[in-house]
Formats: C-alpha cells, sequence, structure tokens
C-alpha cells in the first residue's frame, strides 16, 4: 500500500489532484519512508522500522480525525438516524443480486464447498 500510495503522490494525476484541492503540492518522502520501512519490517523485522510505520500511520488518523472534527461544515450527530437501519428498496436489492461483489461472493461459496 506504501508503494502505492507513493506512485499516486508522485503521479501527474496525484500532482493535479494535489493542486485542484489545496493550491499546491506535498512532498511525499513520507510515503516513501514508510515504504522503505515496510520492507525492513517484513525483511529483517527491524523493530525501530515498524515504530517510524506506526508512529506516521498514528499521525496520520490524529490528523484525519482533527480535520472531520474541527469541520464547521456540516453538523455532527449525536446519534444515528430512527430509519437508519430499514431495509433497501427493491430496486436496489435487484441490482445487487447481479454486482461484481454478489458474484464474487457466490465464487467465494462455490470454492468454500469443494
Amino acid at each position: 500500500m506504501y508503494r502505492d500510495e507513493y506512485r499516486e503522490c508522485k503521479s501527474i494525476r496525484g500532482r493535479f489532484h494535489q493542486l485542484f484541492t489545496t493550491g499546491e503540492t506535498f512532498s511525499c518522502e513520507e510515503w516513501k519512508d514508510d515504504f522503505k520501512d515496510c520492507l525492513q519490517w517484513f525483511k529483517k523485522m527491524d523493530q525501530a522500522a515498524l515504530k517510524r510505520v506506526v508512529q506516521h500511520e498514528k499521525a496520520r488518523v490524529a490528523k484525519r480525525t482533527l480535520n472531520a472534527v474541527s469541520n464547521d461544515v456540516w453538523e455532527q450527530r449525536s446519534e444515528a438516524p430512527a430509519d437508519w437501519a430499514l431495509p433497501l428498496p427493491n430496486t436496489i436489492n435487484n441490482l445487487f443480486k447481479t454486482s461484481p461483489l454478489a458474484r464474487s461472493r457466490e465464487k467465494e461459496e462455490k470454492d468454500k464447498s469443494l
């Protein structure tokens, strides 16, 4: 995943998205470092590399949480809407029957039974 994130960050598409959403491009070095540390962990069980990756992930989660909580555009809910668990309409249920996810589940169940 870290390699994919690094590649996306450095790609032309990724750079355009960064410019479009924030007005500037980002350094992609943290993704690169995390990828290298991840490899170090899997190849050599390097505890220091693992700690660096975990620290970066904790920082990402904290930043994302802070951004979500400090968002003043949307009102935060204190509880779920009363109708959140109602069944889906039949049109959506019928679409699900032919979806790639449904086919994948059918294949998994068929493979398990063999």
